[in-house]
Protein backbone atom coordinates (compact mmCIF):
# COMPACT_ATOMS: atom_id res chain seq x y z
CA UNK A 1 0.00 0.00 0.00
CA UNK A 2 2.58 2.28 1.12
CA UNK A 3 4.34 1.39 -2.11
CA UNK A 4 1.25 2.70 -4.07
CA UNK A 5 1.18 5.57 -2.64
CA UNK A 6 4.65 6.39 -3.03
CA UNK A 7 3.93 5.78 -7.25
CA UNK A 8 1.47 8.08 -7.35
CA UNK A 9 2.99 10.71 -4.79
CA UNK A 10 5.88 10.32 -7.73
CA UNK A 11 3.52 10.52 -10.20
CA UNK A 12 2.19 13.94 -9.01
CA UNK A 13 5.23 15.62 -8.62
CA UNK A 14 6.16 14.61 -12.06
CA UNK A 15 3.35 15.86 -13.31
CA UNK A 16 3.83 19.46 -12.01
CA UNK A 17 7.25 19.54 -12.81
CA UNK A 18 5.67 19.07 -16.71
CA UNK A 19 3.30 21.92 -15.45
CA UNK A 20 5.69 24.27 -14.19
CA UNK A 21 8.24 23.72 -17.22
CA UNK A 22 5.10 24.45 -19.90
CA UNK A 23 4.15 27.30 -17.50
CA UNK A 24 7.74 28.79 -17.87
CA UNK A 25 8.05 27.95 -21.46
CA UNK A 26 4.82 29.83 -21.95
CA UNK A 27 5.92 32.77 -20.01
CA UNK A 28 8.99 33.23 -22.00
CA UNK A 29 7.47 32.88 -25.22
CA UNK A 30 4.75 35.47 -23.75
CA UNK A 31 6.98 38.53 -22.89
CA UNK A 32 9.00 38.12 -26.15
CA UNK A 33 5.22 38.44 -27.79
CA UNK A 34 4.62 40.89 -25.57
CA UNK A 35 7.49 43.09 -26.45
CA UNK A 36 6.92 43.38 -29.97
CA UNK A 37 3.03 43.98 -29.77
CA UNK A 38 4.53 47.00 -26.97
CA UNK A 39 7.10 48.34 -29.88
CA UNK A 40 4.56 47.81 -32.58
CA UNK A 41 2.17 50.82 -34.13
CA UNK A 42 -0.31 48.17 -33.73
CA UNK A 43 -0.54 49.00 -30.31
CA UNK A 44 -3.16 51.32 -28.64
CA UNK A 45 -2.24 54.01 -26.09
CA UNK A 46 -3.08 51.80 -23.04
CA UNK A 47 -0.51 49.30 -24.81
CA UNK A 48 2.04 50.81 -26.38
CA UNK A 49 5.71 50.59 -24.49
CA UNK A 50 4.05 48.78 -21.77
CA UNK A 51 5.15 45.21 -21.98
CA UNK A 52 3.32 43.69 -18.37
CA UNK A 53 -0.16 45.12 -19.72
CA UNK A 54 0.45 43.31 -23.30
CA UNK A 55 1.52 39.97 -21.39
CA UNK A 56 -2.04 40.60 -19.69
CA UNK A 57 -4.09 40.64 -23.19
CA UNK A 58 -2.23 37.67 -24.24
CA UNK A 59 -3.23 35.24 -21.40
CA UNK A 60 -6.94 37.04 -21.73
CA UNK A 61 -6.45 36.43 -25.47
CA UNK A 62 -5.12 33.10 -24.77
CA UNK A 63 -8.38 32.35 -22.38
CA UNK A 64 -10.56 33.55 -25.26
CA UNK A 65 -8.94 31.66 -27.62
CA UNK A 66 -8.18 34.82 -30.15
CA UNK A 67 -5.69 36.78 -31.18
CA UNK A 68 -3.96 38.85 -29.30
CA UNK A 69 -3.11 41.62 -31.21
CA UNK A 70 -6.92 41.55 -32.27
CA UNK A 71 -8.03 41.66 -28.61
CA UNK A 72 -5.50 45.25 -27.76
CA UNK A 73 -7.53 46.41 -30.60
CA UNK A 74 -10.95 45.90 -29.02
CA UNK A 75 -9.82 46.39 -25.12
CA UNK A 76 -8.65 49.75 -22.84
CA UNK A 77 -7.81 49.46 -19.50
CA UNK A 78 -10.16 51.56 -17.20
CA UNK A 79 -9.60 52.20 -13.69
CA UNK A 80 -7.21 48.97 -13.76
CA UNK A 81 -9.86 47.17 -15.03
CA UNK A 82 -9.88 45.54 -18.82
CA UNK A 83 -12.80 46.44 -20.71
CA UNK A 84 -14.32 45.49 -23.76
CA UNK A 85 -15.81 47.29 -26.49
CA UNK A 86 -19.56 46.49 -26.64
CA UNK A 87 -19.14 45.98 -30.79
CA UNK A 88 -16.56 43.51 -29.59
CA UNK A 89 -18.81 41.40 -26.87
CA UNK A 90 -21.62 41.37 -29.54
CA UNK A 91 -18.75 39.21 -32.08
CA UNK A 92 -17.89 36.89 -29.27
CA UNK A 93 -20.99 36.14 -28.28
CA UNK A 94 -21.75 35.62 -32.35
CA UNK A 95 -18.89 33.30 -32.78
CA UNK A 96 -19.95 31.05 -29.69
CA UNK A 97 -22.31 29.95 -32.04
CA UNK A 98 -24.28 29.19 -28.75
CA UNK A 99 -27.12 30.78 -30.32
CA UNK A 100 -28.48 32.32 -33.76
CA UNK A 101 -26.89 35.43 -34.83
CA UNK A 102 -28.68 38.06 -32.40
CA UNK A 103 -31.23 40.31 -33.52
CA UNK A 104 -32.78 43.51 -31.65
CA UNK A 105 -36.43 43.96 -30.94
CA UNK A 106 -37.05 47.91 -30.17
CA UNK A 107 -40.36 48.91 -28.29
CA UNK A 108 -42.15 52.23 -27.00
CA UNK A 109 -41.85 55.43 -29.12
CA UNK A 110 -38.42 56.44 -30.50
CA UNK A 111 -36.69 59.27 -28.93
CA UNK A 112 -39.25 58.72 -25.71
CA UNK A 113 -38.27 57.73 -22.13
CA UNK A 114 -40.46 54.25 -23.34
CA UNK A 115 -38.06 53.87 -25.94
CA UNK A 116 -36.37 50.50 -25.26
CA UNK A 117 -34.64 47.46 -27.00
CA UNK A 118 -33.94 43.81 -26.26
CA UNK A 119 -31.90 40.96 -27.76
CA UNK A 120 -34.03 38.20 -29.28
CA UNK A 121 -32.40 35.01 -30.40
CA UNK A 122 -32.68 31.19 -30.43
CA UNK A 123 -30.31 28.11 -28.38
CA UNK A 124 -28.85 26.07 -30.73
CA UNK A 125 -29.08 23.22 -28.80
CA UNK A 126 -32.36 23.23 -27.86
CA UNK A 127 -33.91 25.63 -30.39
CA UNK A 128 -35.58 27.48 -27.33
CA UNK A 129 -36.18 31.20 -28.04
CA UNK A 130 -34.51 33.55 -25.60
CA UNK A 131 -35.24 36.98 -25.05
CA UNK A 132 -32.75 39.17 -23.35
CA UNK A 133 -33.42 41.99 -20.79
CA UNK A 134 -35.59 45.39 -22.06
CA UNK A 135 -32.72 48.53 -22.16
CA UNK A 136 -34.87 51.66 -21.95
CA UNK A 137 -34.24 55.56 -22.01
CA UNK A 138 -36.42 55.63 -19.05
CA UNK A 139 -33.54 53.07 -17.13
CA UNK A 140 -30.92 55.03 -18.84
CA UNK A 141 -32.16 58.52 -17.63
CA UNK A 142 -32.82 56.99 -14.29
CA UNK A 143 -28.77 55.22 -13.44
CA UNK A 144 -27.61 58.60 -14.38
CA UNK A 145 -26.25 57.21 -17.88
CA UNK A 146 -28.36 60.02 -20.10
CA UNK A 147 -26.88 62.93 -17.88
CA UNK A 148 -23.30 61.95 -17.53
CA UNK A 149 -21.21 64.82 -19.38
CA UNK A 150 -20.02 63.75 -22.84
CA UNK A 151 -22.78 61.00 -22.67
CA UNK A 152 -23.09 58.71 -26.25
CA UNK A 153 -26.61 58.40 -24.85
CA UNK A 154 -27.65 61.64 -26.17
CA UNK A 155 -26.21 61.63 -29.42
CA UNK A 156 -26.54 57.78 -30.53
CA UNK A 157 -29.50 56.70 -28.54
CA UNK A 158 -30.70 53.73 -30.89
CA UNK A 159 -26.45 52.27 -30.94
CA UNK A 160 -26.17 52.54 -26.93
CA UNK A 161 -29.27 50.69 -26.73
CA UNK A 162 -28.37 47.96 -28.89
CA UNK A 163 -24.66 48.13 -27.25
CA UNK A 164 -26.52 47.78 -23.57
CA UNK A 165 -28.98 45.14 -24.53
CA UNK A 166 -26.14 42.98 -26.16
CA UNK A 167 -24.02 43.31 -23.11
CA UNK A 168 -26.59 42.44 -20.53
CA UNK A 169 -27.91 39.86 -22.67
CA UNK A 170 -24.44 38.02 -22.67
CA UNK A 171 -23.86 38.80 -18.89
CA UNK A 172 -27.05 36.50 -18.13
CA UNK A 173 -26.63 33.97 -20.33
CA UNK A 174 -23.63 33.12 -21.82
CA UNK A 175 -20.93 35.39 -19.00
CA UNK A 176 -18.16 32.46 -19.65
CA UNK A 177 -17.87 34.02 -23.36
CA UNK A 178 -16.70 37.70 -22.27
CA UNK A 179 -15.57 36.10 -18.57
CA UNK A 180 -18.14 38.35 -17.36
CA UNK A 181 -15.84 41.41 -17.76
CA UNK A 182 -17.62 44.65 -18.65
CA UNK A 183 -17.31 47.12 -21.42
CA UNK A 184 -16.00 50.47 -22.12
CA UNK A 185 -18.98 52.17 -21.88
CA UNK A 186 -20.45 50.02 -19.09
CA UNK A 187 -17.52 51.07 -16.84
CA UNK A 188 -17.88 54.93 -17.86
CA UNK A 189 -21.34 54.65 -16.77
CA UNK A 190 -20.41 53.16 -13.45
CA UNK A 191 -17.81 56.03 -12.75
CA UNK A 192 -18.49 58.06 -10.08
CA UNK A 193 -17.34 61.88 -9.53
CA UNK A 194 -14.78 61.35 -6.50
CA UNK A 195 -13.07 64.80 -6.62
CA UNK A 196 -12.47 66.38 -3.44
CA UNK A 197 -15.03 68.26 -2.11
CA UNK A 198 -14.26 71.63 -0.27
CA UNK A 199 -15.65 72.77 2.83
CA UNK A 200 -17.84 75.34 1.17
CA UNK A 201 -19.14 72.45 -0.83
CA UNK A 202 -19.56 70.26 2.42
CA UNK A 203 -21.64 73.76 3.86
CA UNK A 204 -23.89 73.57 0.91
CA UNK A 205 -24.41 69.51 1.41
CA UNK A 206 -24.93 69.87 5.45
CA UNK A 207 -26.89 72.93 6.05
CA UNK A 208 -27.94 71.75 9.30
CA UNK A 209 -24.66 72.25 10.74
CA UNK A 210 -23.93 76.22 9.67
CA UNK A 211 -23.14 78.08 12.58
CA UNK A 212 -22.68 74.98 15.20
Amino acid sequence: MSELIEAKTDEQIARQQRQLEITEKWFEYSQREAKLLAASDYAPKAYKGNVANCVLVINLARRLDIDAAVLMQNTAIIHGKPAFEAKFVIALINRSQIFTRLHYVFSGTVGQDDWGCRVVTYERATGEKIEGPVVTIAMAKADGWFAKEGSKWRSIPQQMLIYRAATFFGRAYCPEVTLGLHTQDEIDDMTIDVRPVGPKALMDLFPQTQGE
